[in-house]
């Protein structure tokens, strides 16, 4: 017999492919997904007996399906979606720039230098353009930079050496500093230029049953209208827009598979 209350309870799986690359992203499956399938309609006036107008027809005009999607966290994959920006990888010997930006009160008017993959080790000595502050009033003032292996200040003074080797002035000590240190580091991934224009997306969403319903969307890009991003929270939203590629007259497929998942 028919389960008349039997419906559907969450999203159970999902893929989004980089029809581009070819490139199916994994990204966490999430159950914050909103469906709005934009349909605008007109409808068709006539007179009646009375001479009131009233609709005799109703017609589809537009049909625009976005969805959003949730992401629990903003994962390097889900914080692209949100921004619309695809990962880049520089080559192993390509520099990509970057800044060393410290925010804290020294202890020692020496701190040794950083070992291999700790932020700082790409720094070198004397690095062009580095920047430093010190709070000793109650407001920053700028400090002087030194050449590391022969500093002369007296002060409020610093100088950076390799690998995140710092020194300052004995005035600095135990008062709150600001660095900000340009410098490159090799092969980083970076967010390039290229967007995700071409996607195609499936959800497949599971019943109480556990039997399954999937929905596809073969073409899809991320909008991007009202996009932002809170740092303070987990998650991340993506909105995405189902894009008419021509070569079908329904923008989306939902199908009763009517097969049983089982964990």
């Amino acid at each position: 017999m028919a389960d008349i209350t039997n419906g559907i309870r969450a999203v159970a799986a999902m893929s989004f492919v980089d029809n581009d690359t070819g490139i199916a992203i994994a990204l966490q499956a999430t159950n914050q997904v909103v469906f709005n399938p934009g349909i605008t309609q007109e409808v068709v006036y006539a007179s009646n007996e009375l001479g009131t107008e009233v609709p005799v027809r109703q017609i589809k005009s537009r049909e625009d399906p976005t969805f959003q999607v949730t992401f629990p966290r903003k994962n390097l994959d889900a914080l692209s979606q949100g921004l619309n920006r695809k990962w880049t990888k520089a080559g192993s010997s390509t520099p990509v720039a970057a800044r060393y930006i410290r925010q804290f009160t020294p202890t020692s008017a020496t701190i040794a230098a950083v070992t291999t993959g700790i932020e700082g080790f790409d720094l070198t000595a004397d690095p062009a353009g580095a920047k430093g502050s010190v709070n000793l009033t109650g407001v920053s003032e700028a400090m002087t930079v030194a050449p590391f292996a022969t500093p002369s200040f007296t002060t409020k003074g610093f100088a950076v050496g390799a690998a995140g080797a710092l020194k300052f002035s004995t005035d600095v000590v135990g008062n709150p500093v600001v660095l900000d240190i340009p410098y490159t580091i090799n092969g980083l991934y970076y967010l390039g230029e290229q967007i995700f224009s071409n996607l195609s997306l499936t959800f497949t969403l599971i019943m109480d049953d556990f039997k399954l319903i999937q929905m596809r969307f073969p073409r899809a890009s991320i909008s991007q209208d009202n996009t932002t991003i809170n740092f303070a929270e987990g998650g991340i939203q993506a909105t995405y827009r189902s894009i008419f590629d021509g070569t079908r007259c329904v923008p989306y497929d939902l199908t009763y598979l009517g097969l049983s998942r089982t964990c």
